[in-house]
């Protein structure tokens, strides 16, 4: 192997060809940055491919009754994680979320809003986030999701209450005016 001339490390430290190791050439290799990369583009494609098949029934071309069998007999994979495949492609962009993170993680952010996967992302660093906080975090911006529903809820029913009252106070009102009228006839 032709060894450079010099080369710098992450840290700023330049090595000469009298320091630079074979480990050190072994740790320069790029092919984990590139199976990585092949990797994200292959989930990214698996995911595409199943939600064709599901959708277009492709797997009825191929003998399957249905979906599930196709998935557990022919790609080995359960019914359920298929499920989350395609709902990993359905709902998320790949040039902003295929990173090195994981299918679970994925799987976890598909479950969330546009609005807020971009607030989990400013606020979180995915890569290095355990599986079980970010399920925290998305529980926690779930819980948050339906105590406001809860409120909007309760907000409408009080406008529908307001204007009921409002159409009441106008019938009521209608009413005292026919009887002033009346009265005063």
């Amino acid at each position: 192997m032709i060894r450079p001339e010099y080369a710098v490390t992450a840290d700023g430290r330049q090595l000469d060809a009298t320091t630079i190791t074979d480990s050190y050439i072994k740790a320069v290799n790029r092919s984990i940055i590139a199976n990585a990369q092949v990797a994200q583009i292959s989930l990214y494609t698996v995911c595409k491919g199943l939600k064709e098949m599901r959708d277009g029934k492709l797997y009825k071309e191929l003998g399957y009754q249905n979906f599930k069998d196709y998935c557990e007999n022919e790609v080995g994979m359960s019914y359920d994680m298929s499920r989350k495949y395609i709902m990993i492609f359905e709902n998320i962009d790949p040039s902003q979320y295929f990173e090195s993170i994981g299918v679970s993680k994925l799987y976890l952010l598909s479950t969330l809003s546009e609005e807020e996967r971009t607030e989990i992302t400013q606020t979180t660093d995915l890569e290095s986030v355990s599986k079980r906080e970010l399920e925290e975090k998305v529980k926690e911006i779930k819980e948050l999701r339906e105590k406001n529903n809860e409120q909007s809820d309760y907000i409408q029913s009080l406008e529908t209450q307001n204007a009921e009252k409002d159409g009441d106070r106008k019938r009521l009102l209608d009413e005292f005016n026919s009887l002033s009228r009346q009265r005063d006839e």
